[in-house]
C-alpha cells in the first residue's frame, strides 16, 4: 500500500474522534451559553447530536455492540427531548408559512384565533430554557462517554462498509415508503437520508472521498419530508384543539395541509429516485480501503 495513503487510512480514527467531542462541546455551549437565543440552541443542539449519531454509525465496529448500544440510545433520548421542544416552535412557523402561502383559506380573524390557541398550548419560552438547562449534566455525560471511545489503537475505519450499509438501509426505507405512503413512513424515510446526510457531511468535513453529488441529493431529500412532517405535527396539534366554533375552519385548514403533503410526497419521491447507486458508488470507490 502507498505510504500516503496508509498514513491517510490510520489518521481516520483520531479526526473522526475529534470531530465527536466537538460535537459535543458546540452542543454544551448551545444549551449553557446565554448568549444564544432558545430556539436556536435548541435547532443547533439538535443538529450536533444527529452529527454525533452519525459518527457513532461509522464506528460502530470499532466500539463494538455493547457501547455502541448504549451511547446510540443515550443520545437518542436527549435528541427525542429536544424534538418536542423544537416542535413547539415549528407549529407556529408551519402556521405561519400556510397563511402566507393560502391566505384567503381563512378569514383574519381565524387565522389570529387558530394561532393564539396553539401557542397557549405550547410550552412557554421560560419552560423551554428550562429543559435545555437540565441536558447540560447529559451532555457533560456523554461527552465522558465519547472520550473514552477505544478507537485510539483500534483497526483502521471501514468506512465503506459502514456508509454503504447506511445507504441500503435508507433504500429499503424509500421502497417501503413508495409500497405505503402514509406520513409516518415518509417521516422514517427522511431519519434514513438524515442519517446518509449526516455521514456525508462528516466525510466532507474530514475531506474524505468525494462526497459533493450525493451530498447535495440528500440534502434536498432530507427537507422535503422534513416540511411534510412539520404539517403532520401542526395536524396533530390542531386535532387536539376545542374549538367548538371554529370547526368550518379547522376542517378546510386540514384539507389544505393534506394537498401540501401530497406534493411534498410526490417532490420527495422523485428526488429519492435521483439519489441512485452511482453516485454513492463513485464515492464508496474514493474512501481510503
Amino acid at each position: 500500500m502507498d505510504s500516503r495513503k496508509h498514513q491517510h487510512k490510520l489518521a481516520v480514527v483520531p479526526l473522526l474522534h475529534r470531530s465527536a467531542l466537538r460535537q459535543i462541546d458546540l452542543a454544551l455551549d448551545y444549551v449553557t451559553n446565554p448568549a444564544h437565543e432558545t430556539d436556536f440552541a435548541i435547532h443547533e443542539t439538535r443538529r450536533c447530536l444527529k452529527r454525533l449519531r452519525a459518527i457513532l454509525r461509522l464506528v460502530k465496529k470499532e466500539v463494538g455492540k455493547t457501547i455502541y448500544d448504549r451511547d446510540n440510545q443515550y443520545l437518542r433520548n436527549l435528541g427525542q427531548k429536544l424534538s418536542e421542544l423544537r416542535d413547539t416552535t415549528v407549529v407556529g412557523q408551519t402556521l405561519a408559512s400556510l397563511q402566507k402561502q393560502f391566505p384567503q383559506i381563512l378569514g383574519t380573524s381565524a387565522w389570529k384565533t387558530i394561532k393564539k390557541d396553539l401557542v397557549s398550548a405550547q410550552h412557554s419560552r421560560p419552560a423551554r430554557k428550562k429543559i435545555m438547562t437540565a441536558i447540560a449534566p447529559k451532555l457533560k455525560i456523554a461527552r465522558s462517554r465519547v472520550a473514552n471511545w477505544p478507537l485510539e489503537f483500534g483497526e483502521p475505519l471501514k468506512l465503506r462498509k459502514a456508509l454503504r450499509k447506511t445507504y441500503k438501509k435508507s433504500q429499503r426505507t424509500m421502497k417501503h415508503t413508495l409500497a405505503e405512503q402514509q406520513a409516518e413512513n415518509f417521516h422514517e424515510w427522511r431519519k434514513q437520508v438524515n442519517h446518509l446526510r449526516h455521514q456525508l457531511q462528516i466525510l466532507r468535513t474530514l475531506k474524505i472521498g468525494t462526497v459533493k453529488k450525493a451530498l447535495k441529493i440528500s440534502q434536498a431529500l432530507t427537507r422535503t419530508p422534513g416540511l411534510q412532517h412539520d404539517l403532520t405535527v401542526l395536524s396533530q396539534r390542531l386535532s387536539k384543539l376545542n374549538q367548538s366554533g371554529q370547526k368550518t375552519e379547522l376542517h378546510r385548514l386540514e384539507k389544505l395541509i393534506k394537498s401540501c403533503q401530497a406534493n411534498y410526497a410526490e417532490e420527495a419521491i422523485k428526488l429519492g429516485q435521483r439519489l441512485s447507486r452511482k453516485p454513492l458508488k463513485a464515492l464508496i470507490k474514493s474512501i481510503p480501503s
